[in-house]
């Protein structure tokens, strides 16, 4: 469902850009050249390359968060087709737990992602979230990719943030409440020294 998702936007837009500098051509072709591995240590846009090569072997994931990686729960059991392992927060102050997204539900939490932020072809996104959480790989970048947009990943940065969405003309990104902080504390500092 989700490769082949992938493959019907590819052969419509083949030579649209995809991920950073990639077109959907050369995407399909850096997937096919991922082995297979059952855990994603990565935290860049590898992690969506290893996503899609299960979803085409139709095997499990597990993503590894990208911190305290010693307080994690390994799954005992794995389901045996293609679904997303990643991990709680661990803010309860209790054991991370991993989280099992099944096919489906990414699937369909992708289609919700393009109709909401009414993501077409034509658009650039800029994924700043880490993609070992589901705001940097569900909340946006997954959707964005299986309608033919183009993806800019690079991680957040408060000082530049504004002036990369312009320089990229990306009308749409996704930010978590640490990233908004941050982006006022910028503010308010810049506002405090031009005084």
């Amino acid at each position: 469902m989700i490769f082949n998702a992938l493959i019907d936007i590819s052969k419509k837009y083949p030579n649209n850009l995809a991920l950073n500098d990639l077109t959907y051509s050369q995407l399909l072709e850096e997937i096919d050249k991922q082995p297979y591995e059952l855990v994603a240590y990565e935290t860049d846009h590898v992690v969506l390359l290893k996503v899609f090569k299960a979803a085409k072997l139709n095997k499990p994931v597990i993503i590894l968060p990208k911190l305290n990686r010693d307080n994690i729960i390994m799954p005992t059991e794995l389901p045996e087709c293609f679904c997303v392992i990643m991990y709680s927060s661990g803010s309860s102050g209790k054991q991370r737990r991993p989280i099992i997204q099944p096919e489906r539900m990414i699937y369909e939490n992708s289609k919700n992602v393009a109709q909401s932020h009414r993501i077409t072809p034509e658009d650039k996104v800029l994924t700043v979230c880490s993609l070992n959480h589901t705001a940097g790989i569900n909340a946006q970048t997954m959707g964005a990719l299986l309608h033919g947009a183009h993806i800019i990943i690079e991680p957040f940065n408060a000082f530049n943030f504004f002036r990369k969405c312009i320089e990229y003309g990306a009308k749409i990104s996704h930010l978590i409440p640490a990233h908004i902080d941050m982006l006022k504390d910028r503010k308010s500092t810049r506002l405090n020294s031009s005084h």
